[in-house]
Order: structure tokens, then sequence, then C-alpha cells
């Protein structure tokens, strides 16, 4: 499934696409670590359009001229309390991002989507586009139950199956392949922290990071045929039993 091409289901601060039967809803968030742990800010408020002169919070970039890029991105100016909103470059080409640019005193940040399906998928690959040259290096974390948000990274991914992978690619759409992925509900795609060592299970020392995301290939799991059988087992008895309940009468 394409998350990014094709009608996008808007709410305040979500987006949604539907393709294959699957649904997914996006949100958006920002991390700041500081002095041994992190917070975690979101979901931001979406917008259709991000430009020069448009600035998007969370959503899709669809004008002006060479800013134009068909994905996801994030450019986190909305106060929810964070100390550290984007800035410079990232005012001019929103996207997800490692960078902590407020100068002296900034905290090193990172930013993540988080997606959640209407039904369990597999997921093997995420596609990303840079942002003016910086690095794609991401992280993505699946699991089959809704992380809390209200703890602190680590924690709010425990149980959850966290891969880092490197970009190592030229400039352009690049296709992160991995390991699938099972069964899974949640799935989160976000830049490496920088600036801060390893993470838990996120790995620090990828670089800068800076990317839209341009589409997570979704496969379905199938129903285990077992519960079919069960299922239409289930309806010959119920119609065997309604069968004699009339010849009684």
């Amino acid at each position: 499934m394409r998350l990014t091409f094709g009608p996008l289901t808007w709410e305040s601060n979500a987006v949604s696409v539907s393709a294959d039967g699957v649904v997914a809803r996006a949100t958006a968030y920002h991390v700041e670590f500081y002095d041994g742990t992190s917070t975690i800010y979101g979901p931001f408020t979406t917008n259709r359009v991000s430009a020069r002169d448009q600035r998007q919070i969370f959503g899709t970039q669809t004008a002006s001229s060479q800013f134009l890029n068909p994905g996801l991105g994030l450019l986190s100016l909305q106060n929810l309390g964070q100390s550290d909103p984007d800035a410079c470059c990232a005012l001019a080409q929103p996207g997800f991002d490692n960078r902590n640019t407020n100068g002296i005193g900034s905290r090193p940040v990172l930013q993540f989507a988080l997606f959640e399906f209407n039904t369990p998928v597999t997921v093997s690959q995420v596609t990303v586009d840079d942002v003016s040259n910086y690095g794609r290096s991401v992280w993505v974390a699946g699991g089959s139950v809704a992380p809390d948000l209200s703890l602190d990274l680590v924690r709010a991914f425990a149980g959850f199956t966290v891969l880092n992978l490197r970009d190592d690619a030229s400039d352009g759409l690049f296709v992160h392949t991995f390991s699938p992925l099972n069964n899974i509900r949640w799935l989160a795609v976000g830049t490496p922290p920088s600036q801060t060592g390893n993470i838990g299970p996120f790995t620090g020392g990828l670089g800068g990071s800076q990317f839209y995301i341009n589409q997570v290939s979704a496969t379905p799991v199938p129903v285990p045929a077992a519960w079919w059988l069960f299922g239409s087992g289930l309806a010959a008895i119920t119609g065997i039993t309604r069968r004699r309940r009339m010849r009684t009468m």
C-alpha cells in the first residue's frame, strides 16, 4: 500500500489512507533528550500544504517549485511544550529530522511518525526521500499493541521490534528493506538519535537525518484457514438447529 499517493483523509492531528483493504492512520511526534531521559511531544496538528511561505506542521507538501515533495513531513513549530522546535532551513524544507538548531543549550532531538493499521500487517519496506541532500537513516519499530507515549522513548516502545537502518545511497528516493515485521498493528518510522549515543535499542551515530516518508509497503496478514473452517462449520450448525426448531413447531 502507498501511504502518500492518492487521496488522504485529514483529521485535526492525523492523516489516513486506505489501500488494498488496509487503512493506515498516521500521527507525528518530536522527542527531546535531557538529563538522562527523554520526553515525547505530540501529536502535531496537520496541514495540507507546506512551502517557504506556507508553513507545514504535519502533512504533505504540495506546492512551491523546488520544495514540491509528495511525502509526509513534520515541522515542529507548534508549541506543545517542547524546548527545541525546528528552525533555520527546516522552515523552508520540512521533514522528519534530528537537527537541533536553537543554538547553545539545544537538546538532542529526534522525530517520528506513528502508523496505526486497522488489521494486522507485515511490513518490510519503507521508502523515504531526502531533504536538501541530507541523510535518510531511519529506525523502524513494529508492535501489536499501542505504545504508551506518555513514557520516555525506550519504555514507550518496550516490546516492539526496533531496527536501525543506515542510509547508504545517493541523493533522492531510497527504499529501506529490512527483515519483515510480522503481524503488527503499529509501526513507527523515525530519525536516529543524534549527539546522544545509543538510547536503548535506538542506535546513535548514524549521522544527521532529514526525510519525507514517501511510502510504507504493508501487506495484510491472511486469516488462517482454520478460522474460515470454524466459521463455516458454526454457520452450518446454526442452520441445522434452526430447521429442527421449525419442524418441532
